[in-house]
């Protein structure tokens, strides 16, 4: 699994800088439909849920400490 997870790391990597930085172009092409919005968007709206997860968590970590400071 770890060498699987490095290998696609890699291989994102190359296609990110054959696409000079532009992250659509670079998932399409590492789903092998470069140009076809379908894959790409499906990434960003994933990115999107952990992102509002993430900001959950802070904010229940932020909550937690204000309570604990006041007891």
């Amino acid at each position: 699994m770890q060498t699987n997870l490095r290998f696609g790391c890699v291989i994102l990597r190359h296609y990110l800088d054959r696409e000079s930085g532009d992250l659509f172009m670079t998932l399409g092409r590492y789903n092998g439909s470069r140009g076809k919005a379908p894959y790409p968007n499906a990434v960003f709206s994933n990115q999107r849920l952990w992102a509002w997860a993430d900001r959950e968590r802070e904010i229940e970590r932020k909550e937690q400490d204000k309570a604990r400071s006041a007891a």
